[in-house]
């Protein structure tokens, strides 16, 4: 599983520090509302530590969109590896 994508920040200057950070917090933990609700939430959480953190600069991100459905469809085992590589160079 990759963990990655997205991201929520506080500004330097704002004058809601405590609630934003407070908003943060819920967001991120385990045990919010919108994890027990969401059944990808839910699976993301129990396996975290099976994660594998996807970050980095822009050029990562436009490397995720040019080939991540491709790679998500060979991780998904609804690709093989070649076929994807295949599929990958005719867009190109």
């Amino acid at each position: 599983m990759f963990t990655g994508g997205q991201s929520a920040s506080i500004g330097a200057s704002t004058k809601l520090g405590p609630a934003a950070r407070a908003l943060v917090n819920l967001l991120a933990s385990a045990d919010s509302a919108v994890v027990s609700s969401n059944p990808a939430s839910q699976f993301a959480a129990a396996h975290l530590s099976e994660a594998v953190y996807e970050g980095g600069n822009t050029a990562r991100r436009q490397t995720r969109e040019a080939f991540g459905p491709t790679l998500d469809e060979v991780l998904l085992g609804r690709a093989t590896p070649g076929a994807a590589l295949e599929d990958l160079s005719k867009a190109s």
